[in-house]
């Protein structure tokens, strides 16, 4: 087994046993309604554990969060199919949240020569 899937699994496992179950929705374009003559989002939806943490001090100063409710979200790269982009949605699973986030800044956490987990700096939207 090598280093990079060891850290994968390792990363996979953590945050299955501790994050809890949220929606991550991704933007995945936009398409013209003839009806509304208004251009309509579309996006992709996941259910994934995702671990939430309090932030630093450092991060909480960045310049794009000042004056924003900062919360970390730790997400497995192996929990999505592609790269998280800033923008994405990350919301409780129940229907009736009060918690909804948005990505504003994004870590990657390297295992060799693949992505293991993403550090998701969110505000509250």
């Amino acid at each position: 087994m090598s280093v990079t899937s060891r850290f994968k699994d390792s990363s996979k496992r953590l945050v299955s046993r501790f994050g809890t179950l949220r929606k991550y929705k991704r933007k995945t374009g936009e398409v013209y309604d003839v009806d509304t003559q208004m251009n309509v989002e579309s996006f992709t939806e996941y259910e994934i554990k995702i671990y939430k943490a309090e932030p630093k001090e450092r991060e909480i100063k960045s310049p794009n969060l000042v004056n924003k409710e900062v919360a970390v979200m730790m997400v497995a790269a192996a929990d999505l199919p592609s790269a998280p982009v800033v923008g994405d949605i990350i919301s409780d699973k129940t229907p009736n949240t009060t918690e909804v986030f948005r990505v504003e800044v994004i870590s990657e956490y390297w295992a060799g020569d693949s992505v293991s987990a993403y550090k998701l700096i969110c505000s509250r939207s």
